[in-house]
């Protein structure tokens, strides 16, 4: 039975939980950071990383900043937050293969994938600190959209999916016909074969001086001795034609 593809506002709500996640944790590095730098780095920068640290290049325009983030990523602090994040990140991509963006027609298994190729910005960087912050933004952007789980979504009745596929192989006719075509066939072959023959005996009837009478005599006996042989034989010639049947059709299997 197929269910409702109605809004799901419980994925809507875990988005947002998730979302909360990723602000507190950007907001406790960032303090954490600072912090760190306030102790250990000169006036100048710990100034500039407490004002904003995000905001700082990661370069060396700013002198110590690549010494002081080494000695910062050494810490127990740096890797409990990297920690934190690794948790974090994984929730997120687990819960995105669970839902989809709500469309017009959108059916099991839905279009999870697109939704997770959002997160590749964030595998792709280098510091925590960015990959942090693109997390919060993929996050921002999730909450915008109507998103439902997948397990609500409808799924597609295998009427519709005949409907669109066509008939299967097993559903549809066959191209050798069936075996009383297949007979019929081969008697209208032997038939043919008789009417050749009496034909021929017919015209040399004809091309003596016999006559009319002779020439339609010699077609009749031709003709009758013909059709005994095929009647005698018709055990012998019908298993030859189911052979070649067999044949062919292993052919056209291959």
């Amino acid at each position: 039975m197929a269910q409702s593809s109605a809004p799901g506002p419980d994925a809507n709500a875990a988005v947002g939980a998730l979302l909360a996640e990723a602000r507190r944790l950007e907001t406790d590095y960032k303090g954490a950071f600072a912090r760190y730098a306030q102790r250990t780095a000169s006036t100048g920068l710990a100034a500039a990383i407490v004002t904003d640290y995000f905001e700082i290049p990661d370069d060396l325009a700013v002198p110590g900043l690549r010494l002081l983030l080494d000695r910062w990523e050494s810490t127990s602090e740096y890797k409990a937050l990297s920690g934190q994040f690794e948790a974090l990140y994984g929730k997120v991509k687990t819960f995105l293969r669970t839902v989809s963006q709500r469309t017009q027609a959108l059916f099991y298994p839905g279009n999870s994938q697109r939704l997770l190729s959002k997160l590749r910005p964030v595998g792709d960087a280098v510091r925590l600190d960015t990959r942090i912050r693109r997390l919060s933004s993929v996050m921002e952007e999730m909450d915008l959209r109507d998103l439902v789980f997948n397990v609500d979504l409808p799924r597609k009745s295998r009427a519709r999916r005949t409907a669109l596929k066509g008939p299967s192989l097993r559903d549809r006719p066959s191209r050798r016909g069936t075996p009383t075509d297949q007979n019929h066939r081969e008697w209208n072959l032997l038939a043919i074969l008789v009417s050749v023959a009496v034909s021929v005996a017919l015209s040399v009837g004809l091309s003596t001086s016999f006559g009319w009478a002779w020439a339609i005599g010699l077609a009749a006996v031709v003709g009758v001795a013909i059709s005994a042989v095929i009647a005698l034989t018709e055990p012998a010639w019908s298993r030859a034609f189911k052979a070649m049947r067999g044949d062919a059709g292993a052919r056209g299997h291959r």
